[in-house]
């Protein structure tokens, strides 16, 4: 590839200072189609190939290397630009893919901890049952869905006690915002979506005093 492009230069008098930025890292030289580099449009160099041009365009210029170092120091940082560039971009992208993960993580290490302290609390032996993750029902054990979201609503924890709720927690972290949810909820229970199923089965009905309440934990 190389000897073709030396050959070009000899009989086209192209040099360095004719190879324009097609893309990050990426360079072309117009009218060189026929070396055949790509489908569509003019043939395009890496960065590698241009330092390569540039020596051996030195050593067919008069005055030798010196003549086009100033052009080749150009071409190599324009290369290592368009690399820094990509480089951040991927940096950015790796970040916000992380984000979702690191708060999945971060919110079961935080139900896994208020789940621990409920079943210190709500005693098995005294009768109560700490339930996770409960939908919402209707006393026929169907999931309502809140009318103005068409979402369901299921509870981070329940306590259950001689067939009824006694207590419901939903775990989150000190800053984020529960109002939606928080509304979503009443909405279902407006509706019907007073009951649970327990781990047995078991339809078991949440009185009308009983409302989620929110821990927050770092």
């Amino acid at each position: 590839m190389i000897s073709e492009i030396a050959k070009q230069i000899a009989d086209t008098q192209i040099s360095s200072a004719s190879i324009v930025e097609s893309g990050p890292g990426k360079f072309e030289v117009p009218g060189t189609r026929d070396l055949g580099r790509t489908n569509d449009g003019p043939t395009g160099f890496d960065a590698k190939e241009i330092g390569k041009l540039s020596d051996i365009e030195a050593d067919m210029t008069p005055g030798g290397r010196d003549a086009v170092s100033g052009k080749d120091a150009f071409t190599r940082n324009k290369a290592d630009v368009g690399a820094s560039d990509v480089g951040q971009e991927n940096t950015v992208n790796e970040t916000q893919e992380a984000a979702p993960i690191r708060n999945k993580v971060e919110g079961s290490r935080r139900e896994l901890e208020v789940e621990g302290e409920l079943k210190e609390q709500y005693l098995e032996k005294e009768g109560y049952s700490v339930e996770s993750e409960r939908y919402l029902r209707d006393k026929d054990g169907v999931i309502v869905k809140d009318t103005e979201t068409g979402e369901a609503r299921r509870v981070d924890f329940t306590i259950t006690k001689d067939g009824k709720i006694v207590d419901m927690v939903e775990v989150t972290s000190k800053t984020a915002d529960k109002a939606e949810q928080t509304a979503k909820e009443e909405r279902i229970r407006d509706a019907g979506g007073n009951y649970i199923k327990d781990s047995n089965g078991n339809l078991v009905e949440i009185p009308s005093n009983v409302h989620t309440k929110i821990e927050r934990r770092d």
